[in-house]
């Protein structure tokens, strides 16, 4: 019992760091976009104010530049690094499988496929930078000042929110995607049956045509006739019907 309690402690404790780094990124998209485009808009497929991308890759971060955290220019290359690959990595699964894109960076140099690119890439060593000598600190901190009770049951509570938040979302996802693939089916189809209905017509004209020939050769042939009684005409080929 002691172990389990003690893990469901870390586990929740877990969520919250999970959380408020997801939040953060939100945070950081939501104003960026705000000063940038001068609009606001809601980010991410989740409902809740959060963005899961940001909380792997700040665990990610955290995990990976552990070890050498006293050197600021090895954290942010190695932050670099670690969410352009993450980056990437969701990016992919996300166009695979659910024929989305939620981000595009092919207004930006250096890109690639619009998935990543350079100017993404150094925003996220410098992101990187900030998590370990500020932001982390201070969520250390701040989480600090719960009672373990308040956590475990907060922490719990977030958990059960954000996968019923996740499964939603993917459901929506499933039939945004089982949408697109019957318009998509239906779509060639419809090309299918208008491909079709022209090729009817072209060969409904083609044998006109051929009708045409035919007569047109006929009369030139009595024309030749009249006007050489005596002609001796090669044999003439035959055109189709």
């Amino acid at each position: 019992n002691a172990w389990y309690y003690k893990y469901m402690e870390a586990l929740a404790l877990g969520v919250w760091y999970f959380v408020l780094y997801s939040f953060a990124g939100w945070l950081y998209e939501f104003v960026l976009n705000l000063v940038i485009y001068r609009r606001l808009r809601w980010h991410g497929f989740l409902r809740l104010p959060i963005l899961p991308i940001y909380g792997f890759g700040a665990f990610a971060i955290l995990g990976a530049t552990y070890t050498f955290a006293e050197y600021p220019l090895a954290v942010f290359l190695v932050a670099a690094v670690v969410a352009t690959a993450l980056e990437w990595v969701t990016s992919t699964a996300l166009e695979n499988f659910f024929n989305i894109k939620l981000w595009d960076y092919t207004n930006l140099p250096l890109d690639i496929k619009g998935r990543i690119s350079l100017f993404s890439t150094i925003a996220f060593g410098l992101l990187g930078i900030v998590l370990m000598y500020w932001l982390h600190p201070w969520i250390v901190h701040f989480v600090g000042g719960f009672s373990s009770s308040v956590i475990s049951i907060a922490g719990l509570t977030m958990l059960g929110l954000i996968m019923l938040d996740c499964f939603n979302s993917l459901a929506s996802l499933t039939f945004i995607r089982r949408d697109f693939n019957r318009s998509v089916a239906e779509t060639f189809d419809d090309l299918q049956d208008y491909v079709n209905e022209r090729m009817g017509e072209l060969n409904k004209a083609k044998k006109s045509l051929r009708a045409l020939a035919r007569k047109i050769e006929g009369a030139n042939i009595k024309a030749l006739k009249r006007a050489f009684p005596g002609v001796k005409l090669a044999k003439l080929r035959k055109y189709p019907k």
